[in-house]
């Protein structure tokens, strides 16, 4: 994401100096309109290339994006992928006819144009519908085990939201392009969209990712457990419940019952007799029938 930051930056600033090229270094009005016209220009050459350059790199962010929620499945980015090849070879083969010495009209780089923004519009819808999809179908099956609002659908809608700005941009960055090579209406809003998808690609991923900070990860806290994660060991007068945590719905299970154990130890009395001297663990005891016999007897 950086480096489409890196590029934007270098695309607005030979923006700007090709408007001070334009306008300020060229004096005459035939002048700046041959200067904006010939679009072999070396500065104007490069701004493209860096605009091809974003272009195929965004659109190999939302692949790789793709690819990581599939699980790493190559099977099913695999014809994205050939549409992001695709959409590369015709935005490169288009600066590639602006250097060739048989250039005559602009009309020529038509079809380069067409395919380019064509492809990448098809790349943008089909790979976030294939996105969104997998976030929702995975989160069929773990909504089932909890309860209230999933933060999968926060992800959905982010994606969701996310995608549609680009693709609203693309529809109209493609709409234009075919106005401007039209012929019957005089429009030139296909620079203005030139100028602004380039900051686009950096700031759309910025925005999923602060979405993503923001919202969906304070919202998921609320479904860890504020309670004790061990439970108490029930006294002798005190009744403790267990409370499990499923989402946002708290259960309280019955009090546990209280069991007493009732131990009588016995100890034989001939076994006593058997003992040695000096280990019994009872005192002696005396015989009461014996001795009323013996002060009985003269």
């Amino acid at each position: 994401m950086i480096l489409l930051y890196v590029l934007a930056t270098g695309h607005i600033s030979l923006d700007f100096a090709r408007l001070i090229e334009g306008f300020i270094y060229t004096e005459s009005g035939p002048e700046r309109i041959a200067f904006f016209s010939n679009v072999a220009l070396r500065i104007n050459v490069a701004k493209d290339f860096l605009y091809v350059t974003s272009l195929t790199i965004a659109d190999t962010v939302i692949v790789w994006r793709c690819w990581i929620v599939w699980s790493k499945n190559w099977i099913v980015v695999a014809f994205p992928i050939i549409l992001v090849i695709g959409e590369a070879v015709s935005g490169y083969g288009a600066i590639g006819k602006y250097l060739s010495p048989h250039l005559t009209t602009d009309t020529s780089i038509k079809p380069w144009g067409t395919a380019l923004f064509s492809l990448s519009l098809a790349t943008n819808v089909l790979v976030s519908s294939l996105t969104a999809g997998r976030i929702w179908w995975i989160s069929r099956a773990a909504h089932k085990l909890r309860s209230g609002r999933s933060p999968s659908l926060g992800a959905i809608i982010v994606i969701i939201e996310s995608g549609l700005a680009i693709t609203l941009a693309k529809i109209i960055e493609f709409t234009t392009y075919q106005i401007a090579f039209a012929g019957t209406v005089n429009m030139q809003a296909i620079y203005v969209m030139f100028e602004v998808m380039p900051q686009l690609f950096g700031i759309i991923p910025t925005v999923i990712l602060l979405s993503i900070q923001i919202g969906i990860t304070s919202s998921s806290r609320s479904y860890m457990p504020s309670g004790p994660r061990s439970p108490t060991l029930p006294g002798p007068t005190r009744e403790t419940n267990l409370t499990s945590f499923t989402g946002r719905t708290t259960q309280t299970l019955p009090t546990l019952p209280e069991v007493t154990i009732e131990m009588d130890i016995s100890r034989d009395p001939d076994q006593r007799e058997s003992e040695p001297a000096g280990r019994s663990l009872t005192p002696p005891t005396t015989d009461r029938k014996t001795c009323a016999d013996s002060s009985a007897d003269p």
